[in-house]
């Protein structure tokens, strides 16, 4: 019975030989990220990108030492780890497109009296605060384009749009909480 990597080998030049290693592994493959992702149809895709990685990536796998199988665990671990992270990516990039919408749309939806007071709570604001949220808000900034124009950080805007966000939205809580 031939070894992996020789079948990896005997692939370079017989493209058809590589089903062998497929057939091998697929099962395996396909269980180790189900059990990471618990998704069907995100395993599915994990799966067989991790087998086209192997097939790119067969001359370094040959000349390596290490066993075939350690490789492909290794691509398909690092496939799913990379799926969770631009998951993420996407998820908090929603939720910022989300929050940015609520508040322009109470920005332009409120009565007068919500507008003064979200306005004083704006006002309120330390000067950073204040202008990073008028920039991004109500200016359309990207943080990048505001940590450009204040000589700041990307990270930092992010940081100071966190903090000003739960400022204006305790402090719009506790005008609520007054009124009732």
């Amino acid at each position: 019975m031939e070894s992996d990597k020789e079948i990896l080998k005997d692939s370079l030049v017989h493209p058809e030989v590589f089903g062998i290693l497929y057939e091998r592994y697929h099962n395996r493959i396909f269980s180790h990220i189900y059990r990471l992702t618990q998704d069907i149809q995100v395993t599915e895709d994990l799966t067989e990108e991790t087998f086209l990685k192997v097939i790119k990536n067969r001359n370094r796998i040959i000349k390596s030492k290490a066993p075939f199988e350690h490789y492909v665990y290794r691509i398909a671990t690092n496939n799913v780890l990379h799926y969770f992270r631009d998951e993420g990516r996407k998820r908090r990039a929603y939720n910022k497109l989300q929050t940015k919408q609520s508040i322009k749309d109470s920005i332009s939806s409120t009565d007068r009296n919500d507008e003064e007071e979200l306005i004083k709570a704006i006002n309120n604001l330390s000067e950073i605060k204040r202008i990073c949220i008028i920039m991004y808000y109500i200016e359309n900034k990207n943080i990048k384009e505001i940590a450009v124009t204040l000589n700041k950080g990307v990270s930092t805007i992010s940081r100071i749009l966190k903090e000003a966000r739960k400022d204006l939205y305790d402090a719009l809580q506790k005008k609520l909480e007054e009124k009732g």
